[in-house]
């Protein structure tokens, strides 16, 4: 606390009489001033003195004399009177007034302060009176508002982590009279802030979030914000928080059945990401079990792919671990690997009989089956060896169907190859295919597929089509006729029965459109398709569910309805001049040579809009090393080891049957659908009559 200095006596004088006064302390100044002074001659100037102790930096004084208490006719912003009081500066301790100055007279009782200016800003004096012939006037108490001074200012704690709260406190010499408040500053841009309290003692709770050392000034103040006191200074500094360690989190992306086994001097690879909630994510390590340690900087949830070839077939165990800044390790992860020795699958032939010879545009079918020792098995992929290839993906035991039509006659072999996914070639088979032309004897035509009507309960019926398109009718309306109506056609060349399309609104209407989805993974080429995605009633609008519905309905006594591999709808174009034009396999394009709409024999496929069909292939683009073009259509001579086509799992083949047009898009697009399943042998007396009665018409 400072300590108080002693007032010091100074006078007012008029002329030689004196009288004593006592002091006020303002800020860096006493000034002493007495309260009021006795009755003054008429007549006489007055001389005005005062002093300051200790001897401050006061730059001026301002004296203020006023007829009025509250000194209303004095601006304390412009430093003017009007004609109630008098103002001037003055640079000394004393000031006389002349007695012709217009604002003395001897029957008015006056009123005069000081203001100090110093380096610490404005002060204000205590008001005194005096008056002439008379006793000078009372003052009013309201007038003679002692005002506080600061004894202390304090500050708790005097550091504070940013975020927590602090409180700067005040006390002062006397309690805070009305009208005046307690403001600190300490640079927060807000301004002058208020404290709260009562007596002698005030505070203010702040939180500061500014770093470093900061300084603050509390001062009293008026209700017109002009400060009263001398300012009192602290200050108090701020530090930034200190994180607690927390380690990060580290994470697998790879899928477990992925990273569980690699064979030899094969690329082993997985992936990993890691979160850190202090923002200091440094990096992943992994010590992969062999003797041999990987390091990978990583950004906070990026992926980071580690990869790692294992040189020696075994068992191994590696471990990653995620660091950051701060070196606190995450979480371990860890996984058994399997390093195997490279075997490459076992291809068989699961076909027996009727592989050596076919009819050209006839649909071509062998089965294959593969295993792998270290169970990895990929894919089977076929070169047919008339420019196009195939490739299905396969598990390992299961059996696959391959189906294939060839459109010109000649000696071809055919070979297939298994693939680990390693790439890993198994062994080969091959097979060599007579395509022969099938001619009618009796008019050495090309004879078509011979077609035949099925019954809702899968019986034959009498063949009433071809009376119908020998009257120039057509069959559209036989159709689900009868209790028993034609619902299926039979292909007696391919052994396969179709669904017939209807005109109904029913499950089969022809105007139905479904898209591509198939959800199991051995099926589908990798992806699964669209569901839902056609316009249809009777199920929801994709290909499995109408599968779904048509089974459950038993359509012709069956159930084991399947959408047609490509080369089986292809099968089902009709070629008006009876030629088929050898389209890319692998680009798609028009089937005939001249092609006229709707391509397919529309006696036996009512209904038929011309539009696309879906096909179960998915679409298999060239292989990744392209096969030598042949020079000649007929060879017995394999491939040494055929090379891995590229699978576009989001596509499959499908037929227009506007202009026989063979082609693939993508699975989410829609199209119409057709049926088809594998029949029987043809036997019975109503197929061999049919059979009859058919071999003397025209084609169609």
């Amino acid at each position: 606390m400072k300590k108080r200095i002693s007032p010091l006596l100074v006078f007012m004088t008029l002329m030689s009489v004196a009288q004593t006064i006592y002091a006020l302390q303002p800020e860096q100044a006493f000034l002493m001033l007495p309260p009021s002074a006795p009755p003054l001659p008429t007549n006489a100037s007055v001389l005005f003195t005062w002093g300051n102790t200790p001897v401050a930096q006061i730059i001026s004084y301002r004296l203020v004399v006023s007829k009025t208490p509250d000194f209303s006719g004095y601006n304390a912003t412009t430093k003017a009177c009007n004609n109630t009081c008098f103002t001037t500066t003055v640079q000394k301790t004393n000031y006389l007034l002349p007695i012709s100055n217009a604002i003395l007279k001897a029957d008015n009782n006056y009123y005069w302060r000081i203001e100090a200016t110093n380096t610490g800003g404005a002060s204000l004096s205590d008001i005194h009176a005096f008056s002439f012939g008379a006793a000078a006037p009372a003052l009013d108490p309201k007038f003679l508002v002692p005002i506080p001074n600061l004894t202390a200012v304090s500050v708790l704690p005097t550091s504070v982590i940013q975020g927590t709260p602090l409180t700067i406190s005040a006390t002062l010499d006397i309690p805070l009279p009305a009208g005046f408040v307690a403001k600190v500053d300490y640079g927060t841009g807000n301004g002058l802030l208020l404290m709260t309290g009562s007596g002698t003692s005030y505070s203010l709770a702040q939180t500061p979030t500014k770093l470093g050392t900061q300084s603050f000034n509390v001062g009293i103040y008026d209700n017109k914000g002009v400060l009263k006191s001398k300012k009192l200074a602290g200050s108090f500094k701020v530090t930034a928080p200190v994180l607690l360690p927390v380690p990060p989190v580290l994470s697998l992306v790879s899928k477990v059945s992925m990273i569980l086994k690699v064979d030899v001097n094969n690329v082993y690879t997985i992936q990993f990401s890691a979160t850190d909630k202090n923002s200091d994510l440094r990096l992943i390590s992994i010590d992969w079990g062999d003797g041999s340690s990987d390091s990978r900087n990583v950004a906070d949830g990026k992926t980071v792919p580690f990869t790692h070839t294992y040189t020696a077939a075994g068992s191994f165990t590696w471990s990653a671990t995620a660091y950051d800044y701060t070196d606190p390790a995450s979480n371990i992860i860890s996984q058994t690997v399997t390093v195997l020795l490279p075997e490459p699958p076992v291809l068989s032939l699961v076909s027996k009989d009727m592989i050596s010879k076919v009819d050209v545009n006839n649909v071509y079918t062998i089965q294959l089956s593969a295993t792998d020792k270290n169970s990895d098995l990929r894919s089977i992929s076929i070169d047919w060896l008339d420019g196009s290839t195939d490739s299905r993906n396969v598990a390992d035991g299961a059996t696959v169907s391959f189906t294939h039509t060839y459109t010109a006659a000649g000696s071809f072999t055919w070979s297939a190859t298994a693939y680990d996914y390693t790439h890993a070639a198994s062994n080969i088979i091959s097979q060599p295919v007579t395509v022969s032309v099938p001619v009618d004897p009796t008019t050495g035509i090309v004879t078509p597929p011979r077609y035949f009507e099925v019954a809702e309960d899968g019986t034959d019926l009498p063949d009433q089509a071809i009376l119908m398109k020998n009257a120039g009718a057509k069959t559209d309306a036989l159709v689900g006729a009868g209790a028993n109506g034609w619902a299926c056609t039979r292909d007696d060349k391919t052994k396969l029965i179709w669904e017939l399309k209807t005109n109904n609104g029913d499950l089969h209407d022809k105007r139905w459109t479904y898209s591509w989805y198939e959800p199991d993974a051995t099926k589908n080429g990798g992806y699964a398709g669209a569901q839902n995605g056609g316009s249809c009633r009777g199920s929801d609008c994709d290909t499995a569910a109408y599968i779904k519905a048509v089974n459950a309905q038993t359509l012709c006594g069956a159930s084991d309805w399947r959408l047609p591999t490509n080369e089986e709808l292809k099968g089902l174009v009709y070629c008006a001049d009876g030629e088929s034009k050898g389209f890319d396999a692998v680009k798609g394009g028009y089937i005939c040579t001249t092609p006229s709409s709707p391509t397919i024999d529309s006696i036996y496929f009512p209904n038929t809009l011309s539009d696309w069909f879906w096909s179960s292939t998915t679409y298999v683009a060239p292989a990744y090393v392209p096969i030598p073009p042949k020079t000649k259509v007929s060879t017995t001579k394999p491939p040494k080891q055929l090379p891995i086509p590229k699978i576009y799992a989001d596509s499959a083949w499908d037929t227009s049957f506007y202009y026989g047009y063979n082609y693939r898009h993508s699975k989410s697009n829609y199209a119409g659908v057709r049926l088809v399943r594998n029949a029987a042998a043809t036997t019975g007396t109503t197929a061999t009559t049919k059979a009859t009665t058919t071999a003397t018409t025209t084609t169609p």
